[in-house]
């Protein structure tokens, strides 16, 4: 029998590696362009996005029965 717990661990994986390359990204936007109209936009743009896409992906994770097996 195949666990679904398995797929989630492996999302919570792959959205750590995201989330530390999206705090090195900011880290640099911040860094070296913070003062430019431009990437101020882009930084609000980017956050909101990746909130939504938490918001969304989060209400779908709490839905799933993770106890259940498959196969």
């Amino acid at each position: 029998m195949f666990s679904l717990n398995i797929l989630l661990i492996i999302y919570l994986i792959v959205v750590l590696i995201f989330l530390i390359f999206t705090i090195f990204n900011l880290y640099h936007m911040w860094r070296f362009g913070m003062w430019e109209t431009t990437n101020f936009v882009m930084m609000f743009i980017y956050i909101t996005a990746l909130l939504v896409l938490a918001f969304f992906s989060a209400r779908y994770i709490l839905s799933v029965d993770w106890s259940a097996s498959i196969f």
